[in-house]
């Protein structure tokens, strides 16, 4: 599945956790359209995400507009996306 979100930061990742694995990748904090977690929510919730690996090539501009490619499983039985990869539309400019 793939969906426009709205990158607002991301963070490269590259260190040992306390047990020793190593941790690799970019932790990524987006805005994506028709996620609200109740009725009396009102605007956009910040999802987060990490994609494993070496540091997302793909995340060239923060603020950015992305395509961003989620893999759908079912959790608990619901549907829960994960991001995947990202590719970036257009550059943000708030201000």
């Amino acid at each position: 599945m793939v969906q426009q979100i709205l990158v607002v930061a991301a963070k490269t990742l590259d260190f040992k956790s306390d047990k020793g694995d190593e941790i690799k990748g970019t932790q990524v904090h987006y805005l994506m359209t028709g996620v609200s977690p109740d009725k009396e929510t009102k605007g956009y919730i910040p999802l987060k995400a990490f994609l494993k690996g070496a540091p997302a090539k793909n995340v060239k501009e923060v603020p950015g507009v992305y395509q961003g490619a989620f893999a759908v499983s079912m959790k608990d039985g619901k549907p829960n996306l994960t991001l995947t990869d990202l590719d970036l539309v257009s550059e943000v400019t708030l201000g």
